[in-house]
């Protein structure tokens, strides 16, 4: 079986380029995964009215497996209503530059087009809290080694794990 954990993913936006003429755009962020080749929605998050650096209180509850590369989307839009919305910007990345991001809290600039300056998008990961059952105890331990495993294989050369 694929070992595994739940992270949470929290989104937010700065600077995001201002679509609406007599307001600010009301952004929303659409979250797709790449499965079999093709980007499946899992989630969006709310819509805040007239705000260009949102924090998004709505997260996402993903797994993160090991040893397996998932591809992730974000697509920030300005949602204007009845269903419509323009495009603010979007960004591809995978669960790997997720996690392996200072703080765990990556951050990207929004493109359309191959054009830039469209803000920026952060996502921060947290792991999923839970109550542990004897069967998940029985993963972390098989964890543990694989775990210190790539934190022994991370860590500068002059400095020594302790266990």
């Amino acid at each position: 079986t694929d070992l595994a954990m739940q992270v949470n993913l929290f989104i937010s936006g700065r600077k995001l380029k201002d679509l609406d003429t007599f307001s600010k755009s009301d952004p929303v962020c659409l979250v797709f995964e790449k499965i079999n080749g093709s980007w499946k929605q899992i989630g969006k998050t709310e819509q805040i009215k007239n705000q260009l650096n949102p924090d998004f209180t709505t997260s996402f509850q993903v797994p993160y497996f090991f040893e397996k590369e998932q591809h992730y989307k974000f697509c920030m839009i300005d949602g204007d209503g009845d269903g419509d919305y323009d495009t603010i910007g979007e960004v591809e990345t995978t669960m790997g530059k997720l996690m392996g991001a200072l703080k765990q809290t990556f951050t990207a600039n929004l493109m359309k087009g191959g054009q830039g300056n469209r803000g920026q998008l952060i996502v921060e990961l947290r792991p999923f809290k839970c109550r542990m059952s004897a069967p998940s105890l029985a993963c972390v331990s098989k964890l543990l080694p694989i775990l210190q495993a790539a934190a022994w294989a991370c860590a500068p050369k002059e400095r020594t794990l302790y266990a």
